[in-house]
């Protein structure tokens, strides 16, 4: 080896002379860049490619020496006898890399075993665990396409658009199994009772116990495009797109202000994404917050836009939390009930049927005003009956009147927002809707974009490792790459 590495810099040096001296003229800082960076692309590939094959050599010169002709099968363990010498190319960040080694083949398995690969560590696919990272990393902010390109650009690594979705789905797919596995600490099944679960978060995170920290905890659904076939009338199949709904959670870890006009401060952010329904999103968000180590702490605040399955899957996980029902969402059900009950009663009292824009806009606004700030004060019962009086001259305003009470009714207790306040608590679920489309919007949502279940629910759970504060290094620190046969999409 040491023969080797004398030999490299020696063609190095030669190369530097013949690069930088000599010249005539001064030479410009762009030419010294672009002259540095291709003698960069050319020593790092040249020192991995020297160095393992190196290696393999000194390996495999010492077995011949001590008389080794087999070795052990990956598969049946049986001892196996040398079937010839392989070439094996890897991608790897500092270029293509070229090794020759002995390969031992098993007629059982029919499959070859490598030594060398396994003790230098070599990746079971074309391409090393860092590669893989950085087409995952680049990838889940990206299009395939577009996220090759900025790869081969910048770092002059050439992956297919096509093996770079089966490497993010792979990706993906070990981030699903991580959840999974945290699900089943953080909430084991109860020996007595194996229908029910236990909630263990200590298990997954020491538990925070700071007055001056806040976590927000919130679920939503997002519409995300799913591919499928079906049968036309002719008797083909067909490709169509079915808008299929996702449940996210999000838990965000605020410090509460410290000085009088500061705004408070978002230590971290986890999220969470899933097509299995509303159980399996209340017990990864369940999940998200032991690992965030929140569930233990005095403030622990829902906010959420009303709906029967979050309701049900906070008060299932969060039972101790403060509940509280999303601000715009309030008002948005305000401002439908006086549009529909406004409408009809300005076009009943027009003798043409027509209704003026102008002055529906400010009776709406002026009738909101009021309800606004009957809500902000916390006087939900007035409220319902501020809207109950609306006139309602049309069955579609006694239905709006009806939904929009009863919706209120339903959460009641959730519209405390002078109290939240007061607490200098958050009323709004702006957090949430930022995180759908941080999750789905961007990068699954684009023009023409369609996905199959294994696709979406993998992108899904690796945008959400990506964008959890420090997930992605915890994830991916002891990653080894995909396996030989590494399922793909």
């Amino acid at each position: 080896m040491k023969q080797r590495i004398d030999s490299m810099v020696n063609d190095w040096r030669k190369m530097l002379y013949e690069s930088f001296l000599g010249k005539a003229e001064p030479i410009k800082l762009d030419v010294v860049e672009g002259a540095a960076c291709d003698l960069r692309e050319k020593f790092g590939r040249d020192i991995v490619q020297e160095i393992i094959q190196a290696q393999v050599d000194e390996t495999e010169s010492q077995e011949q020496e001590d008389g080794v002709t087999k070795c052990a099968c990956q598969g049946c363990k049986r001892q196996i006898p040398f079937r010839g010498v392989q070439k094996r190319t890897v991608v790897t960040m500092a270029g293509d890399v070229c090794v020759k080694r002995r390969a031992h083949y098993c007629k059982r398995c029919k499959m070859c075993t490598m030594p060398t690969d396994i003790q230098l560590g070599l990746p079971p696919r074309t391409f090393t665990r860092s590669v893989e990272l950085s087409v995952g990393r680049l990838c889940v902010k990206d299009t395939f396409e577009s996220a090759m390109d900025d790869l081969s650009g910048m770092a002059r690594v050439s992956v297919s658009p096509k093996e770079a979705q089966r490497i993010t789905i792979a990706l993906g797919q070990q981030a699903q199994k991580a959840m999974a596995k945290d699900m089943a600490m953080a909430m084991p099944k109860n020996p007595r009772s194996p229908h029910l679960r236990l909630h263990k978060p200590e298990k997954l995170a020491p538990q925070l116990d700071d007055p001056t920290l806040i976590a927000y905890i919130s679920m939503d659904g997002v519409m995300v495009p799913i591919r499928g076939l079906r049968i036309n009338e002719k008797g083909k199949q067909e490709r169509y797109v079915v808008w299929t709904e996702a449940k996210l959670g999000r838990v965000d870890l605020v410090q509460k202000p410290t000085k009088d006009g500061e705004d408070s401060k978002t230590i971290s952010s986890h999220f969470t994404y899933t097509l299995d329904g509303p159980d399996v999103c209340g017990k990864q968000t369940y999940a998200i917050a032991a690992r965030a180590g929140v569930t233990k702490l005095r403030w622990v605040v829902v906010i959420s836009d009303g709906a029967e399955w979050i309701r049900k899957r906070f008060k299932e996980h969060f039972p101790y939390a403060i509940h509280i029902l999303d601000w715009y969402h309030a008002v948005e059900h305000l401002a439908n009930v006086l549009r529909v009950c406004l409408t009809a009663a300005l076009a009943k009292s027009s003798p043409d049927g027509k209704v003026d824009e102008t002055k529906l806009k400010e009776w709406c606004k002026k009738l909101a005003g009021v309800g606004k700030t009957l809500m902000i004060e916390g006087k939900t019962k007035q409220l319902i009956k501020f809207i109950k009086k609306l006139p309602q001259v049309t069955a579609d305003a006694v239905e709006s009147v009806r939904q929009t009470t009863g919706y209120y009714l339903k959460n009641i207790s959730r519209m405390k927002y002078n109290e939240y306040i007061d607490k200098g608590l958050r009323i709004g679920s702006g957090a949430m809707e930022s995180g759908c489309k941080q999750v789905a919007d961007f990068r699954m949502k684009r023009s023409g974009m369609c996905w199959s279940v294994e696709g979406a629910t993998a992108m899904g759970a690796l945008r959400c490792e990506f964008l959890s504060t420090g997930r992605w290094e915890t994830l991916f620190g002891e990653y080894c790459g995909r396996p030989r046969h590494a399922a793909s999409v």
